[in-house]
């Protein structure tokens, strides 16, 4: 199938340089560009693109408006293709938060090897876009409801019972659990961390999960899938409207209840123990499955310290990256979920890990928050 893409950049360059890289691949076709959204909106009704790459900084219209016009009037999956640096990184994730599915960074246009670099990540968030369904592209995310009577709350506290009698069996994790507990749906006194991994269409869902947690809640670990930068406006963002301190990881950032580090991106982030804390390691190093962070990275991390009592989640996303970790997690009786892939944006991530049998639980993302946020003690 060949995806149809309109540029949308008021930077003569940026269009053309994008138009290179894209006509370059057999499955994209270039139908349009313009230097604005007005003249773009004129230009697509002849035909309207699969996917639109725009920048946010236009005159006439600027990109946020052309993605609230979109949204409301018709729904296309929409890439950010912009500059990280001042204010354009916040915006850039504002215009997540409104429904843009992935950010590319802007390369240095001059040089081959920036531009090739780059090459990969465009064309991989253009075919993960174009897998986007549609209805799903105006979809808000609903405020979390505990249905007692519900057929999966069952199933976790089927699987929170059984996780509890292994950590009974285990003699280093008696003093973990109390005799008397019963099924409490996902008990704080269960959970060490709480792993999180996520892509294309993520980061709406991880705002909303850590909206859920108290200070109370166990230490959060999340991958998100995005560029060099963005991540700190990201994690800013999100610490504006929570409860619990969310920042970009730092290296030797020590886990605590009530805070959620975002690996950067551009680096790898793992859980390692120093001085008998744990605490995160976030170094450079080869991409894993073609990303940087990875969460394979950091759920292989998990695994390896022994995080039984940990809970990891893996969200909607293009590929398999985390599957094989989210796998070795459970090995070691660390609990799993997995989105629901009727619920996913793209289901790449999720799928592959239920192919290899990585996942105890699929759950829909409204579900997964709010089963969460039982992991806070609350008065």
């Amino acid at each position: 199938m060949t995806i149809n893409v309109f540029i949308v950049d008021d930077s003569a360059t940026a269009r053309t340089a994008m138009r290179l890289i894209l006509e370059d691949s057999d499955d994209i076709n270039v139908i349009g560009v313009a230097s604005t959204p007005v003249i773009a909106l004129k230009r697509m009704q002849k035909i309207w693109p699969d996917v639109i790459i725009s920048d946010l900084e236009m005159p006439d219209m600027s990109g946020q408006e052309f993605l609230e016009y979109l949204q409301k009037n018709r729904p296309t999956p929409f890439i950010v293709f912009s500059n990280y640096t001042g204010a354009n990184a916040m915006s850039s994730v504002e215009a997540l938060s409104k429904g843009a599915l992935d950010i590319i960074a802007k390369p240095n246009f001059s040089c081959e090897e920036s531009l090739q670099k780059v090459r990969d990540q465009i064309l991989n968030s253009i075919r993960a876009a174009a897998k986007i369904k549609r209805p799903s592209l105006s979809r808000r995310v609903a405020k979390p409801s505990l249905d007692k009577s519900s057929s999966w709350e069952k199933k976790l506290e089927d699987k929170i019972l059984i996780r509890k009698q292994k950590l009974r069996n285990d003699k280093n994790m008696e003093s973990a659990v109390r005799p008397d507990d019963g099924p409490s749906l996902l008990p704080r006194d269960v959970f060490s961390v709480l792993a999180l991994g996520s892509s294309t269409g993520g980061t709406t869902i991880i705002e909303h999960i850590l909206k859920q947690l108290t200070t109370n809640s166990p230490p959060v670990v999340v991958v998100q899938h995005m560029p060099e930068h963005f991540t700190l406006a990201f994690a800013k963002r999100i610490n504006q409207f929570c409860e619990i301190d969310v920042r970009e990881a730092e290296n030797g950032d020590v886990l605590k209840p009530g805070l959620a580090l975002i690996a950067p991106g551009g680096k790898h982030m793992e859980l390692v123990r120093k001085s008998g804390k744990m605490q995160v390691r976030v170094f450079d190093a080869e991409p894993v499955n073609s990303h940087k962070p990875s969460v394979d990275v950091l759920f292989n991390s998990v695994a390896d310290s022994e995080r039984k009592d940990a809970l990891g989640v893996i969200l909607t996303g293009m590929g398999k990256d985390g599957a094989k970790g989210l796998l070795a997690m459970r090995d070691v009786g660390a609990l799993t979920l997995s989105q629901a892939g009727d619920d996913c944006a793209v289901n790449g991530m999720p799928k592959a890990a239920l192919a290899i049998n990585a996942v105890d639980l699929e759950l829909k993302s409204d579900d997964i928050a709010a089963a969460l946020s039982n992991t806070s003690q609350r008065s």
